[in-house]
């Protein structure tokens, strides 16, 4: 097997190993992340902040890529 299939094959483990908790734990994380303010630390806010949107748009597409490994998964 090449490394790249082998990295593929991880990836699908890894992402077919998680749940709908850990999907619903990930937006909670996200959500405090987007609204994230320290009133000294403006430039640290910001950053964390654009990283709660970021996970928020990456957490749905990371689950449905999930469901399509569950879906084509040989039985």
């Amino acid at each position: 097997m090449k490394k790249s299939e082998k990295t593929i094959n991880e990836i699908r483990k890894l992402i077919t190993s998680l749940t709908d908790e850990d999907f619903e734990e990930l937006q909670e994380m996200a959500e405090e992340q987007a609204n994230y303010v320290h009133p000294l630390k403006m430039a640290t806010a910001q950053r964390i902040r654009e990283a709660g949107e970021y996970n928020k748009k990456v957490i749905p597409v990371l689950k449905e890529l999930r469901d399509i490994f569950i879906q084509g998964k040989p039985e």
